[in-house]
């Protein structure tokens, strides 16, 4: 298990505790992890994450491969080199 620094996720509204869980599937074209979000009161949720893409990512029917990992959502969606 892997925790991550805290964050705030779903805007700003819900500051949260993420931790990612070392188990991984594999759907079509990406690799999925667990993660374990901690809110403010204490109410765990789960929600599944794409932890590695396989393959090309497409986005209005032409290759897209955005970066990975990024400080920004600007920075997200920029095509990786």
């Amino acid at each position: 298990m892997v925790e991550l620094a805290g964050t705030k996720l779903f805007g700003d509204e819900i500051p949260v505790k993420p931790t990612i869980e070392d188990i991984m599937i594999y759907t079509t074209g990406a690799f999925l992890q667990p993660l374990k979000i901690i809110d403010e009161t204490g109410r765990e949720s789960w929600v599944w994450v794409v932890s590695e893409f396989d393959g090309d990512s497409f986005k209005d029917g032409d290759v897209y491969n955005p970066k990975k990992y990024a400080k920004t959502k600007e920075e997200l969606f920029e095509i990786e080199d």
